[in-house]
């Protein structure tokens, strides 16, 4: 990977909506990319607004191209290397380091140890070793379904998604009455599973289908590695879940957070813009624009401040 300077300020210039400042200064161009506690010369790197960085780290190396956070240029003005200033410096590191060194593109291909029953698989459909699809699943345009995939039932899947390996989707969901016996017997299923588009699934995560509706994943939602969606539960767009157990028939809003192994239990609302707490245990309805965290969760704060600036 070789980048000029120059390189990107024309890419940022004709081809991103990324607002930045740039320090006019100019090097001979990088190579490679690094994180800051691994610093090397030729690199490009970023950091978000930290005051206790040692900034002055950064004069040992040659040829640094900084993406910084731009409440950082007073610390960064006397440095020698090119800086870009953003108020969304990782989002402008990850655009630069996309374009000029593309992530690997999967394209069409069915391997021959799938099983594919469906007849309604779109185009440039890449469908990798020992997956199973079903006969009533239906997937769009340009999406990826990795290895080790099991989609069985009425599943839907949109254009441009990604289905990492081991997932499972259009199972039964955990859900018994009692026989005459007083026995358990399950509830049987009969629902299906809606999913949108640009939709990411990340590995070994289950979603289970409805048990009268639908379970429905919005466009752009990402879910990490190790998630399970009961049956029932609707994501609304934007949404993210990371690696998080989210209860039945739950409601999960636009642009919300369900943080790092917490639980949302059965039949609840979780409003739009919202941040679940990392190890939050949420048994009651969250407002919008809320943030809740704790055992059992409560609301702690509003995710906007006072500028109208997304918190976490």
């Amino acid at each position: 990977m070789q980048i000029k300077v120059n390189e990107i300020i024309e890419y940022l210039q004709k081809e991103t909506k990324q607002v930045y400042e740039y320090n006019q200064k100019d090097n001979s161009g990088i190579q490679t990319y690094t994180p800051l506690r691994a610093l090397k010369d030729n690199s490009l790197i970023w950091i978000n607004e930290n005051k206790e960085y040692d900034y002055a780290n950064f004069e040992q190396y040659e040829n640094l191209v900084i993406i910084s956070h731009e409440k950082n240029q007073t610390f960064l003005k006397d440095t020698k290397h090119p800086c870009f200033f953003s108020s969304d410096p990782r989002a402008l590191f990850f655009d630069i380091l996309e374009h000029f060194n593309p992530p690997e593109h999967f394209g069409t291909y069915r391997s021959s140890t799938a099983t594919i029953e469906s007849d309604r698989i779109g185009q440039h459909v890449y469908i990798g070793h020992h997956t199973y699809i079903g006969k009533k699943v239906t997937i769009g345009d340009h999406c990826i379904i990795k290895n080790n995939v099991s989609i069985e039932g009425k599943v839907t899947i949109g254009d441009y998604c990604v289905i990492d390996s081991g997932v499972v989707m259009g199972m039964d969901g955990f859900g018994y009455i009692k026989d005459d016996n007083n026995n358990n017997k399950r509830v049987p299923h009969y629902g299906g599973i809606q999913i949108g588009h640009h939709v990411e699934i990340g590995g070994n995560t289950c979603i289970v289908k409805g048990c009268l509706d639908d379970t429905v994943i919005g466009n752009y939602v990402k879910i990490d590695n190790l998630c399970h969606i009961a049956h029932n539960v609707i994501i609304k767009d934007n949404a993210q879940i990371i690696v998080a157990g989210i209860g039945g028939s739950t409601i999960i809003g636009e642009n919300t957070w369900v943080g790092f192994h917490s639980v949302v239990k059965e039949g609840l609302i979780i409003g739009d813009n919202c941040v679940i707490g990392a190890g939050a245990c949420v048994t009651k309805n969250v407002p919008d624009e809320k943030v809740a965290a704790g055992v059992p969760a409560k609301i702690i704060r509003d995710t906007f401040d006072e500028n109208g600036v997304f918190r976490r």
